[in-house]
């Protein structure tokens, strides 16, 4: 519980941040505590449940979540039709970002490899 507390610290802190910063930095701690608070929140969760979070089995959940989100912050000025990249859409971002971003993937992905009727035929 100490940790959430500390991630909502950490959201406030930036929140303040200075205009001097890089506004892509200022993003970017904003999605990495975006993250840290989802995985503080999972493993509140464990901890209410009073079952081990094991932490070796969510790294590989971890590093793809800082992957995601460090890439759609950099790639935010061309995906800005998607999504809003305000501090708080980052914060956003962070929290849900794989479950938001490969759910965006497979969408597509089934878009495009299904199959397409053509206008121009007629049923018989």
């Amino acid at each position: 519980m100490k940790l959430y507390l500390f991630s909502s610290f950490l959201f406030l802190l930036f929140a303040g941040l200075s205009p001097g910063l890089s506004e892509t930095i200022i993003l970017l701690c904003f999605g990495y505590v975006g993250i840290l608070t989802h995985y503080v929140k999972k493993w509140s969760e464990k901890v209410e449940k009073e079952e081990i979070f094991n932490l070796k089995k969510t790294r590989p959940s971890i590093i793809l979540s800082l992957i995601t989100t460090t890439v759609l912050i950099i790639l935010r000025e061309e995906i800005v039709n998607l999504f809003v990249f305000t501090r708080f859409g980052s914060f956003i971002v962070g929290y849900f970002g794989n479950s938001w971003f490969f759910g965006f993937i497979e969408k597509k992905m089934y878009a495009i490899n299904s199959p397409q009727i053509n206008e121009n035929e007629t049923e018989n």
